[in-house]
């Protein structure tokens, strides 16, 4: 998702991609008043602490008492450990701490974004529930799942022996003319006879190690939003892990407000420059700080590139 219809075309067609970049963060650092962190994931990757958190470490000198970071974030995710060690990392070097979001921050990307004072979101951008998603390769394959899965299978199991033992009931009385208590006293049996066999096949331990999965994300999570001053942490990371039916879901603009997250809507021009300038950077990605543009040479006549920006077209 890195391209939307706008009015107005940016570009110019004599700059590369990374010139066009750096023009547009560095013209966002001055408007905003802020530095402006660059955390753009290429196609693939993902959140991880074997690359992800060597790259931003490696990057900690550029990042001392700063009065306001901004951290712009396009991610699909990855580990919940990971993307926790970031945001700590960031929210520790500022005062202010933001996050920008053009376009997606889903999952553990979504994570870091708790730990913002303020979270820019544009009208396209989403973020998503932080549900831990994990593999099962003896049973399940590769493909990977949610633990949540099976507390929304044991909801339905409830619900369904209730609906069916009000149902059950309901008909005793209608056609049999027996009391209530003589019509439970029926219905409680083929209810039990019924639902057992379903509710055998739940693993306690299992169901434990997964119910300690979620947990990890929901604590870190509050952790998160208790660090940004978010009054109601408990509740908002409690909503984020189980109150969306699939991994997926997309939490946009409205809803993330609703949940009570601090968000404010991305001023559009912005958006604009965010969109055309990220486009070059939909493959390989970008970590840091763009650098200030260096004169030319009085020799060659010619710009020197920036190293981080050079890194980004590499």
């Amino acid at each position: 998702m890195w391209l939307v219809a706008t009015k107005k075309k940016i570009s110019a067609p004599h700059k590369d991609h990374a010139e066009l970049f750096r023009d547009a963060i560095l013209a966002l650092e001055a408007k905003r008043k802020s530095r402006i962190f660059c955390f753009i994931e290429g196609e693939g990757d993902h959140i991880c602490p074997q690359h992800t958190l060597p790259r931003i470490f490696h990057l900690r000198d550029q990042l001392q008492n700063l009065k306001t970071l901004e951290i712009l974030i396009h991610s699909s995710g990855g580990n919940a450990g990971a993307a926790y060690r970031i945001a700590k990392f960031f929210r520790r070097r500022c005062k202010t701490l933001n996050v920008i979001v053009p376009f997606q921050a889903k999952s553990a990307a979504t994570l870091m974004c708790l730990a913002a004072d303020n979270i820019y979101l544009s009208e396209y951008a989403e973020l998503g529930p932080i549900d831990v998603q994990v593999t099962d390769h003896l049973e399940r394959g590769a493909h990977p799942f949610s633990p949540l899965d099976e507390f929304k299978s044991l909801e339905f199991l409830r619900d369904y022996a209730i609906g069916s033992l009000d149902y059950f009931t309901a008909v005793l009385l209608e056609r049999s003319g027996m009391s209530i208590k003589e019509a439970l006293h029926e219905s409680i049996p083929c209810i039990t006879a019924l639902m057992r066999p379903m509710f055998e096949k739940i693993d306690p331990l299992k169901f434990g190690e997964h119910k300690r999965m979620l947990s990890e994300g929901e604590e870190y999570a509050q952790r998160l939003l208790k660090a940004a001053q978010n009054s109601n942490h408990v509740e908002v990371a409690a909503k984020l892990v189980e109150n969306y039916p699939v991994h997926d879901f997309v939490i946009d603009l409205e809803e993330a407000e609703e949940l009570g997250l601090p968000v404010k809507v991305l001023d559009n021009a912005e958006f604009e420059m965010l969109q055309e300038s990220m486009r070059g950077l939909a493959h390989q990605g970008f970590y840091g700080f763009v650098q200030q543009k260096r004169k030319r040479t009085a020799q060659k006549g010619l710009a020197v590139v920036p190293k981080a920006v050079a890194r980004a077209t590499a």
